[in-house]
Order: structure tokens, then C-alpha cells, then sequence
């Protein structure tokens, strides 16, 4: 009976621990996507199009998206993957893709695209938009 307390006491403290106050999900794991070139691919004087290859140190991993800062005439872009939990087994190789993004200037200038690629370093490239 002595030790019925501090039982409950003990319970109490685990259960407040071990909420998940974040909301964030275990089974997704979310991460800069490094990129190792980028190729401009414009076509027209609208929209500006660059292919932006990626990899992937295994094959679980997707793409989910950018990210994009932009200051002045100034866009960081960060692609950004994920890994969700499965019950597969994921293979080891070097996995490498492409996806394509848009940049659409506000208006005339000229603007520099940063490329988040490995060790903090930047792909850039420079826009003269007429």
C-alpha cells in the first residue's frame, strides 16, 4: 500500500512525458533535398524553367515540394523530401531524379535564383527578365 503513491505518481509524470505536445509525426521524416545541377530549360519569356536533378542516399525517399525565401530581388529555393514509415524494405543504391520548377518574376529586372545544394553552398542563376 506504501508504494501505491508514488506508483501513481510515477504513472502520471510518464503519461504527461510521453504526449506528443509538437504534433509531429514519427513515421515522416522531413529534410532539405540537396541539388547537384540545374538546368535552364526556358522556352518562352513568361515563365522561367529550370530541371533540378536530386539523390537520394536510399529508395524510400520522395520529393515533396520547394521552399522559397525570397529577399529583394533575391529567391533561396530548397527542395524539400520526406520518408514515411513502411514496411518495406528500401534499397541501398543511390537513387537520382529530376523535378522541374517554375519561376514567374513579379516584374522587370533582373533576379537571382540560390539553389540550396550540399554544405550550405547555392547553384545560382541569374534572370534578366525584360
Amino acid at each position: 500500500m506504501k508504494y501505491i503513491f508514488p506508483l501513481i505518481g510515477l504513472s502520471i509524470l510518464c503519461f504527461f512525458s510521453c504526449q506528443d505536445d509538437d504534433n509531429i509525426d514519427p513515421c515522416k521524416q522531413e529534410f532539405d533535398l540537396p541539388i547537384i545541377q540545374v538546368v535552364d530549360q526556358t522556352n518562352d519569356s513568361v515563365d522561367y524553367s529550370f530541371l533540378l536533378s536530386y539523390c537520394f542516399n536510399n529508395g524510400c525517399p520522395t520529393f515533396v515540394g520547394f521552399e522559397e525565401e525570397t529577399n529583394g530581388n533575391t529567391t533561396t529555393v530548397t527542395a524539400q523530401g520526406q520518408i514515411l514509415c513502411t514496411d518495406s524494405i528500401c534499397t541501398t543504391a543511390i537513387v537520382c531524379d529530376s523535378v522541374n520548377y517554375v519561376f514567374s518574376p513579379p516584374t522587370t529586372g533582373v533576379y537571382e535564383l540560390r539553389f540550396t545544394a550540399e554544405n550550405g553552398n547555392f547553384i545560382t542563376e541569374t534572370i534578366t527578365h525584360n
